[in-house]
């Protein structure tokens, strides 16, 4: 599998997945390398236990509840972290949501 314009290929270390508790921040599940953080009201930190390559690695996140109406939005990207921010039902309120994430970086 290739990406990018440098098309360099995927390996298995370079992809991180996980499950993220809305409540508490938590990690329900995941690749084991990230550390999880409620930080607010619906915002959430991932932090790499080994910084990423590069800040441009691509974050896919997902919401894992049926009343949230609006999608998880990637708010900041670095080499050690990513912040996530979830929404409630309109449109700028901020709402304790769980979601799920995938992450693929070149390195």
């Amino acid at each position: 599998m290739a990406f990018g314009g440098t098309h360099q290929t995927l390996i298995p270390g370079n992809m991180s997945w996980g499950i993220i508790n809305g409540s508490t921040g938590a990690t329900s599940a995941g690749s084991g390398d990230f550390t999880s953080a409620k930080t607010g009201t619906g915002r959430y930190e991932i932090t790499w236990t080994k910084a990423k390559g590069s800040a441009t690695y691509a974050v896919v996140v997902a919401a894992n509840s049926s009343t949230s109406v609006f999608p998880p939005a990637l708010v900041e990207s670095t080499t050690w972290k990513f912040v996530v921010q979830t929404w409630g039902e309109a449109a700028k309120e901020t709402a304790n949501q769980a979601f799920s994430f995938i992450v693929m970086a070149a390195s």
